[in-house]
């Protein structure tokens, strides 16, 4: 049969060569049907199986992820960074990668490292291939323009010290490091020994947890997959008992499994392996509305092989705060393909923007400027009419424009209004359920509010 021969072919290689040419053979073949997973099938006509793969000896192993800042300005613009890392021992296919522009961004023209075609707002970049043991990094900028609303009630980038954490001391313990930073030069990081260990690295204060808050942060890990790993924890009794937040999150969860026979101090789902470079995890606090919280990273480790460790930067607790979320997507023959998600927060003010972060409030913006009015609506939620109410405005018009979360408009329109107190109703009654941002402009002053429509 055709599978006989290919096979003996490939045993003269390896009998003459050591097999350095089995992976070309594989290639030749596969491209004729007679690849990895044929089947000849048996002597009736009609039954062979035909297949156009390469073993995985032979084929490539890619590694895709996607980087960007972890805030933007408004009116700025966002850097992107998509690597593509082949591992494997052989070429990649040509491989198509596209990015769909998100809402309330633009292209930012001639931005791109790679040659890219921009359709029906979805960017497409050049086919190409990777070589094996070779990565390549794709560049572009998205220009950001979106409604900003939200508000922070605990933030840190880990670049000004470590007063809003309390690390537990020991023989292994957290330290920030310039070692390894998403952003910046500083990140808190625990080191995985080969010893037993369980290092907290706790937030110093509490926060009040509003209706609706999230937490968001970026980290990384490198540890002994099974045996070693981080757990993200929370209490609400000022340490006394604290709880798993596995189950709250929504993105880049736990990915690895350690049983108590191999490590008692975990016992379950935990951050462990390789996270692939830097990530950004997200978690739904909503179970903790109105209660004053500690959150805590948590690396455990046994007594054998060690791994590198859990950096952790970036850390954000907020409400209804305004993301940049940007997929990028890859597809290559015979492989599902893959994509990688990142998140940018979007603030007002200047690249100092300073905060000042009390238990239970909103940070304060130390360098606010007086470009904004008071706007309220209500009844929010609404099923029919909104009444919306203004102050602190000049006499003139007042540009409304109401979008959903996907950035299209619904409203866009101006009103006339008096100076001082004013107040207008939309009918909304036709409009789809769901959420949608309203925001109000008069020359430099905006204002943005959510509108939940039942």
């Amino acid at each position: 049969t055709f599978l006989q021969s290919r096979d003996a072919i490939l045993a003269a290689d390896q009998a003459l060569t050591g097999g350095s040419n089995n992976c070309l053979i594989w290639e030749a073949f596969a491209k004729r049907g007679i690849g990895y997973s044929a089947v000849s099938g048996t002597n009736s006509r009609g039954d062979e199986t035909e297949a156009f793969d390469m073993p995985p000896s032979c084929q490539a192993v890619v590694s895709f992820s996607q980087t960007a800042d972890a805030r933007v300005i408004n009116g700025n613009e966002i850097a992107y960074t998509i690597t593509i890392e082949n591992s494997g021992a052989f070429k990649t296919k040509k491989m198509s990668v596209s990015v769909p522009v998100p809402p309330y961004t633009t292209y930012v023209k001639n931005s791109s490292s790679h040659s890219v075609k921009v359709q029906s707002g979805v960017l497409n970049f050049q086919q190409f291939t990777v070589n094996k043991g070779e990565t390549k990094v794709i560049t572009y900028r998205l220009k950001v323009d979106a409604p900003v609303a939200g508000d922070i009630y605990f933030e840190d980038d880990m670049e000004d010290g470590i007063a809003k954490w309390n690390p537990t001391l020991g023989l292994n313990m957290w330290a920030l490091t310039d070692s390894d930073a998403y952003n910046g030069n500083f990140s808190w990081f625990a080191a995985d020994p080969d010893n037993t260990s369980n290092q907290i690295l706790k937030t110093a204060q509490g926060v009040v947890l509003p209706d609706g808050a999230e937490m968001r942060f970026r980290h990384k890990f490198e540890t002994e997959a099974n045996f070693d790993g981080g757990v993200l924890e929370i209490s609400n009794d000022g340490g006394l008992t604290w709880y798993d937040l596995g189950g709250q999150m929504t993105r880049n969860g736990y990915n690895d499994v350690i049983p108590l026979a191999n490590n008692p101090l975990i016992n379950g789902f935990a951050f462990g392996g390789s996270s692939n470079g830097w990530v950004e995890s997200v978690v739904n606090l909503g179970l903790f509305t109105d209660q004053e919280v500690l959150i805590r990273y948590r690396l455990s480790s046994d007594i054998l092989s060690a791994g590198q460790g859990w950096w952790i930067d970036d850390v954000i607790i907020g409400k209804d705060l305004t993301y940049v979320d940007n997929t990028a997507y890859y597809s290559m023959p015979g492989d599902d393909g893959g994509a990688s998600t990142i998140s940018t927060l979007v603030v007002e003010g200047t690249s100092n923007r300073q905060q000042t972060n009390l238990p239970g409030a909103a940070a304060v913006d130390k360098n606010a400027t007086l470009n904004h009015f008071a706007m309220k609506a209500f009844p929010n939620p609404t099923h029919d009419l909104v009444n919306l109410t203004f102050d602190q405005l000049e006499r003139g018009d007042v540009k409304i424009v109401i979008s959903n979360l996907q950035g299209q408009r619904l409203l866009e329109q101006e009103f006339w209004v008096e100076s001082g107190a004013s107040a207008l109703q939309l009918d909304v009654s036709s409009w789809p359920s769901g959420m949608y941002l309203l925001r109000a402009n008069q020359d430099q002053k905006q204002e943005v509010l959510r509108l939940v429509i039942e």
